[in-house]
């Protein structure tokens, strides 16, 4: 079984599967053939093998097939025309809150913050009524907390519930970012630029290699000058900073687990050292034990305020891109209900 037929099998029984646990509810698979590593997709194609043949969704009868479907997309802006034109041939059907449509999205972090981000706004000018349901074939997938294919599959009954998750508002003067995990400026989000280009051509665990290459020539292609970084809460000075890390909350993880946010706290800055001393910081973080250093700072806070004059890379759950000078000041503020996802309940 080729892995593009690995994926499709996989999209058509989740699809299925969720129409079946929420009947008359709509249901959309939206499938990222790129996510994940060579291993990931050897996992992929594993899970695929052991699952029940269904027919393909496009044989379907015509009225089932007509509120349930799948979709590959490789771009953001078809994403948004794909979703937007889906919805809207149920807005108007939906006498009752009964039939929500579910969007299932199937890849990593970045896939998923897509999808999430890419619903339009409702009539209202909110969030509209959907629900979502993700399915991790990425690298790290710490933004859904649960890596094993498996384990999200066995999860897939009429036991599952839509439950708000928070988001992290990144907000430019020119444009507005979303992360669902957590956002960060510096030298993590040029690990995962040079993780997107490199992470099919290098074995193993990937992250970890790009980041030691990372650490040679990041501060070679960034002119770093002093960060003001002020919260809600204090103002935190200005200096040189290497990294900056703000999550929806605390005890997070990015970049398959390393452990950037292992407290209370959902904001991380690093200051600027020597290379050896990024060296030894790279093997703290892993752990999780950078937090009892000089150079580390640890806060809470519900908004953060960071200028610049410069260039400097960002990320929002592993989707890096370049800020310039303009996108300065640059405002992080958590909001804790932004969609929602199905889940199972939690424990009482």
């Amino acid at each position: 079984m080729q892995y593009r037929d690995a994926l499709q099998t996989l999209a058509d029984h989740v699809v299925l599967s969720l129409a079946t646990a929420f009947p008359g509810h709509p249901v959309l698979g939206v499938i990222n053939g790129r996510a994940g590593t060579a291993a990931r997709h050897h996992a992929l194609l594993r899970t695929a093998a052991s699952l029940p043949r269904h027919p393909r969704v496009e044989s379907w009868p015509e009225q089932s097939r007509s509120s349930v479907s799948t979709v590959w997309t490789d771009s953001v802006e078809a994403l948004h025309d794909v979703m937007n034109n889906w919805i809207e041939r149920f807005d108007g059907d939906r006498g009752s809150r009964n039939h929500t449509p579910i969007i299932a999205s199937f890849g990593g972090d970045g896939t998923h913050n897509q999808v999430l981000r890419a619903v339009p706004a409702g009539r209202d000018g909110g969030v509209r009524d959907v629900w979502f349901f993700r399915v991790p074939l990425g690298s790290g997938n710490d933004a859904v907390g649960i890596s094993s294919l498996p384990e999200v599959l066995g999860s897939i009954s009429s036991r599952l519930v839509p439950v708000w998750i928070p988001e992290v508002e990144v907000q430019s003067p020119r444009r507005t970012l979303r992360a669902f995990n957590i956002a960060s400026v510096g030298i993590d989000a040029f690990v995962t630029m040079m993780h997107h280009r490199l992470r099919v051509a290098l074995p193993g665990n990937t992250y970890r290699i790009i980041a030691n290459l990372a650490l040679l020539i990041y501060e070679r292609l960034v002119k770093l000058g002093p960060i003001s970084v002020v919260t809600d809460q204090e103002d935190l000075g200005t200096r040189e900073r290497v990294l900056i890390a703000f999550g929806v909350h605390g005890h997070l993880t990015y970049g398959d687990h390393i452990r950037i946010l292992p407290t209370e706290e959902n904001l991380c800055l690093f200051d600027r050292v020597s290379l050896w001393g990024k060296i030894r910081m790279k093997r703290l973080l892993m752990e999780g034990n950078h937090v009892h250093e000089a150079i580390t700072t640890m806060r809470r806070a519900g908004e953060m305020r960071l200028s610049y004059e410069g260039r400097l890379p960002v990320q929002v759950d592993g989707e890096a891109e370049w800020l310039e000078a303009e996108d300065f000041p640059l405002v992080m503020r958590t909001r804790e209900r932004s969609r929602l996802v199905l889940q199972e309940p939690a424990p009482p």
